[in-house]
């Protein structure tokens, strides 16, 4: 079933010609693994320039972006290194599809051990649904035309918390220890992505103050060293950059600006324009420029918005307290974005999208898990379960198809 949905998928994706569209958004990862490429990795501090200028050898960049860290881009790199400019295209379409089935493969895993019953046939069921919801969500799929380490950095961090749920779901026999992978995972996923470590470490950091018992305490406590070391790492290479660099070549958002708190740019798009990402997520283009047609655009509308219903209605529901942390982990703690960096969600809605791709997945395979009826033999549920997860398949991959080109 995985492989047969996998293939139905991407068929159809490259089919319709999505290597055409890979530079749909710029081609800032071309050009800033040619910067690595003919001055070195060094030079920049690992940082490296973003835009659609090609630095040559004997040009070098004038602009360095400081807000992301050297990690997310190494791939993109070696993927240039090796195959060069002719083939980076196909290069950035396959890294970009293997995300998006190993992501698909995270979620399912988490929704499985969290929402699965001991019905027969029931987690297989849960399983496939919930990699078929998430291999065709927009905010997911749309990692084949831009390249952002928020893609990189989530991936990363799904499996650190598959990997704690598992450990926190072994008998207290068999888990006396805390496999170091767990707090490694969590370090990786924080230094490709120093935002969501912040966020991270305060959600980890909120955590502590509520009362859980050893293992679970200690799976929360496994997350804030990583962080706050991941964090302390990227600014001290943000400090090397600007030594290296004094003549104000780096470049980069600042946090209150980011936040709302200053308008150094003159955007007061505000809290609530923030959630724009649940109803339209596309980057130049609105609902009604698009020509997407009104029904398929409701449709869109309601699988996120239902979506965020049905995971609050699932984590309220929950009774087991390592399941209620899964969800947190997982994907209520990137709600945090909204309150905290609202003026950056506001502008690029496309992008932060992907941090809440999770809470749309969830909830959707979790209200149907626990809401309809769950009994031995009672075919109402699973039928629904499969009957609405290949609707919601079929729609989210065609309104992306019309959506991005064929509009």
């Amino acid at each position: 079933m995985l492989l047969g949905i996998t293939w139905l998928t991407f068929s159809r994706l490259l089919g319709e010609g999505i290597v055409d569209h890979v530079y749909q958004f710029g081609r800032e990862t071309l050009r800033a693994v040619q910067a690595w490429e003919n001055h070195g990795f060094f030079t920049m501090a690992g940082f490296f320039p973003l835009g659609g200028t090609y630095f040559d050898a004997n040009t070098f960049p004038d602009r360095i972006y400081q807000s992301y860290p050297p990690l997310y881009l190494l791939p993109y790199w070696l993927g240039y290194h090796l195959f060069g400019e002719s083939a980076f295209p196909n290069f950035k379409i396959g890294l970009a599809f293997a995300v998006i089935i190993v992501t698909g493969l995270l979620l399912a895993t988490l929704a499985t051990s969290t929402f699965a019953s001991a019905v027969e046939g029931n987690r297989q069921l849960v399983f496939v649904v919930t990699y078929a919801i998430t291999i065709t969500n927009e905010a997911l799929l749309r990692y084949c035309m831009i390249d952002e380490p928020d893609y990189l950095g989530l991936i990363v961090w799904l499996l650190g918390v598959v990997l704690l749920q598992r450990w926190w779901s072994k008998p207290e026999s068999q888990a006396r220890r805390m496999p170091i992978a767990i707090p490694l995972t969590f370090f990786l996923a924080a230094w490709i992505y120093p935002i969501l470590a912040a966020l991270s470490f305060l959600v980890a950091f909120g955590l502590q103050r509520v009362r859980l018992s050893g293992r679970l305490r200690r799976g929360v406590r496994a997350i804030l060293l990583p962080a706050a070391a991941a964090i302390a790492l990227y600014w001290i290479q943000r400090l090397i950059a600007n030594i290296m660099f004094r003549d104000g070549r780096l470049l980069g958002s600042n946090l209150w600006d980011r936040m709302g708190l200053t308008h150094s740019q003159e955007y007061h798009d505000g809290v609530f324009n923030a959630l724009e990402f649940l109803y339209w997520q596309k980057s130049g283009a609105t609902p009604e420029s698009s020509r997407v047609a009104i029904p398929q655009i409701i449709e869109h509308y309601a699988i996120w918005i239902i979506g965020v219903v049905l995971f609050v209605i699932c984590l309220a529901r929950l009774l087991e307290t390592h399941k209620q942390l899964t969800l947190i982990l997982a994907a209520a703690q990137m709600w945090l974005f909204v309150p905290l960096l609202h003026q950056s969600l506001a502008q690029h809605a496309w992008i932060y999208a992907i941090h809440f791709m999770p809470t749309v997945v969830l909830g959707w395979v979790g209200g149907l898990s626990l809401l309809l009826p769950r009994r031995s033999g009672d075919l109402f549920g699973p039928v629904a379960l499969a009957g609405l997860g290949s609707l919601i398949w079929v729609i989210q991959i065609r309104f992306f198809l019309v959506n991005y080109w064929h509009t």
